[in-house]
């Protein structure tokens, strides 16, 4: 499924929801056939959905935790309940509020959910089917002579923006070769076609940079990302030197220092 849609990706052209067909896993057919891949001119800048309304501005209620040992075990993990209280509904007798994950569902074609992502036809809700979701709790291995090691631990809370921010962390530090907490605490940014701008979370770009964005078309707009990248780093070249290396988002207020046990 997931090499399948790699496939669809062609890095000179964005395309919409609805011309990759994501959907469940489980019930992806064909893709790679139904996938349009003509394309619609040479532009730079990506073009909106449509679409009405806006978003509500609550909070997303997402948590994430990051755990690595000397050992190598390591977990990464993202909890939701996805809206404000989630359903709004407690479980009688035991505390326990009750998500509303059903929001990850498309409605209808061409809706937006919480979060402004504009749904597609395969994640319209039927039955026994799971909804789509940003949630990318992420591991990432090396190949060594004794096997695969894990290097690397990350995740965040929100929704839209949890796949760019993660993914964005990783290219710091492993293709940029930032020091962890620069790879955490660099700007960021994220387009996700509707609404049609460029969310930066602070004025720290060079402004050479936001001119030519902005003479392509592009509308700029400063604010938080909202994500509190979780992080560790397995670092060492040897089972003698090895250093775990954590990394709380700095975003995330007056307590968010990485803790060890």
């Amino acid at each position: 499924y997931a090499l399948d849609l790699r496939k669809l990706i062609n890095w000179n052209h964005a395309n919409t929801q609805e011309a990759v067909y994501p959907g469940e896993p489980d019930r992806y057919q064909n893709a790679a056939y139904l996938f349009n891949q003509k394309e619609e001119g040479s532009s730079t800048k990506t073009t909106a959905g449509t679409g009405t309304g806006a978003g509500t501005g609550e909070s997303n209620e997402t948590n994430h935790f990051t755990i690595m040992d000397s050992e190598g075990n390591t977990i990464s993990s993202t909890q939701t309940i996805n809206g404000l209280m989630g359903s709004g509904v407690v479980v009688g007798g035991t505390g326990i509020v009750l998500n509303n994950q059903m929001d990850d569902f498309t409605s209808k074609v061409g809706g937006r959910n919480h979060f402004g992502a504009i749904g597609g036809y395969n994640n319209l809700i039927t039955p026994e089917k799971r909804p789509l979701s940003s949630m990318s709790p992420t591991i990432v291995f090396e190949k060594t002579k004794s096997g695969l090691q894990p290097i690397l631990a990350l995740g965040t809370a929100a929704g839209t923006r949890i796949l760019t921010c993660v993914t964005q962390t990783i290219l710091n530090y492993l293709d940029f070769k930032l020091p962890l907490d620069q790879a955490v605490l660099a700007v960021r940014y994220h387009q996700q076609w509707y609404p049609d701008e460029i969310r930066i979370d602070g004025k720290y770009l060079p402004e050479s940079t936001i001119n030519i964005l902005e003479q392509l078309g592009h509308k700029i707009h400063y604010e938080d990302l909202d994500c509190r990248i979780q992080a560790i780093a397995r670092e060492g070249t040897g089972p003698s030197d090895i250093v775990l290396h954590g990394v709380s988002d700095p975003r995330g207020g007056v307590d968010c220092s990485a803790r060890g046990i």
